[in-house]
């Protein structure tokens, strides 16, 4: 396990609280090293401890936009708080997906599948709105003591795309707290590795189009996943990520 780069790669931002997503041991060992493989690697070890998927757990929900966050390290200070699996799932519903942006940076690999960014911008000085680019603007904070996001309606805004970028299996990329967008999966399933930065603002923001279903809803509550739900999760992200070519040459061979 030791010379498992995703195991590696955790070590060094524990080791090292200073250390940022920018620094450039942690982005070469997150670009360059990592892979779809070591994942499948890494989580085949970890199901087969006894305490290991428990501690997981503590931390690990299902998001309201529909896919898995699974925190594979945590900690309350340091440059880097959290390294977490996203895993979006084929067959989900995801139409209603927010518009939003966060209040960290972070830092990502796509080890599975393939995801869009669509990035957006807010129009403050727009002459003549127009409805169909009206979006209410929620500000939404985490509240600890209640394990809940909660949301408050700001005001209405004129929203813009500003552009469209396509995240294949493979790329590495970065996302600033400031930057408003909304996440597409792949058809498939689709799995990344998130590196989030110390919180940079109090709240983050949300957008909704003014005739959003579920936009008059107060809070999220987070549900954290049990012993059985995380140990069943990575139990099916190692046969999603398993070298199905060397699998296939095996077969044939025999």
């Amino acid at each position: 396990m030791k010379n498992n780069p995703l195991y590696k790669l955790i070590q060094l931002i524990k080791d090292n609280p200073a250390f940022s997503i920018d620094h450039p041991k942690v982005k070469y060992q997150l670009h360059k090293r990592i892979t779809k493989r070591h994942l499948n690697e890494y989580l085949d070890r970890v199901v087969h401890d006894l305490f290991w998927p428990r501690e997981i757990a503590k931390n690990s929900y299902k998001h309201e936009l529909g896919f898995d966050k699974l925190v594979l390290f945590s900690r309350p200070t340091g440059n880097i708080t959290r390294v977490k699996l996203h895993i979006w799932w084929p067959g989900k519903p995801f139409a209603d997906i927010d518009i939003h942006d966060h209040r960290y940076d972070f830092r990502s690999k796509v080890l599975l599948g393939e995801l869009r960014h669509e990035l957006f911008i807010i129009r403050d000085d727009v002459k003549k709105k127009r409805k169909a680019n009206e979006y209410e603007l929620y500000e939404y904070q985490y509240n600890s003591k209640t394990n809940s996001a909660e949301q408050h309606y700001k005001h209405t805004v004129q929203l813009k795309k500003a552009r469209c970028k396509r995240c294949p299996e493979g790329r590495t990329y970065k996302m600033a707290c400031d930057k408003i967008h909304c996440v597409l999966p792949g058809e498939d399933v689709s799995i990344t590795l998130l590196l989030q930065g110390k919180s940079q603002k109090e709240k983050a923001i949300v957008l909704r189009p003014p005739d959003c279903e579920n936009k008059h809803e107060g809070c999220y509550s987070q549900d954290l996943f049990n012993f059985n739900e995380v140990d069943g999760l990575f139990r099916k992200i190692i046969e999603r990520t398993q070298d199905r070519t060397n699998n296939n040459e095996m077969l044939a061979v025999h």
